[in-house]
């Protein structure tokens, strides 16, 4: 059923793929965002990649073409697809950064 999905999704144009927000863009949410852009579920222009290290953001971004930010609220605004690909112990700040945005 996903290979579906994504199948139907590779066909739409950028306007109605879905906004993305990834937290956390190291080996598990860099993993996620070149799948997404890969397989055409999201267009990199509407990934938005949010992580604290400004160097791995960078390299990600110069690979898939992705927006960045360093700040949570910012990278949930307006996303219609929250992914949380960070440790553990960063996942309820995290979430609480975006509940109190």
């Amino acid at each position: 059923m996903a290979n579906m999905s994504v199948a139907i999704s590779k066909n739409k144009p950028a306007a109605v793929l879905p906004a993305v927000a990834v937290f956390g863009c190291g080996n598990m949410g860099g993993a996620i965002i070149r799948g997404l852009c890969r397989t055409g579920y999201a267009d990199s222009t509407n990934i938005v990649g949010c992580d604290t290290d400004p160097d791995q953001l960078k390299a990600l971004a110069e690979e898939t073409g992705i927006r960045l930010t360093s700040d949570p609220v910012e990278a949930g605004r307006g996303a219609d697809v929250l992914i949380v690909a960070v440790k553990p112990k960063l996942v309820e700040p995290v979430i609480r950064q975006l509940a109190a945005g």
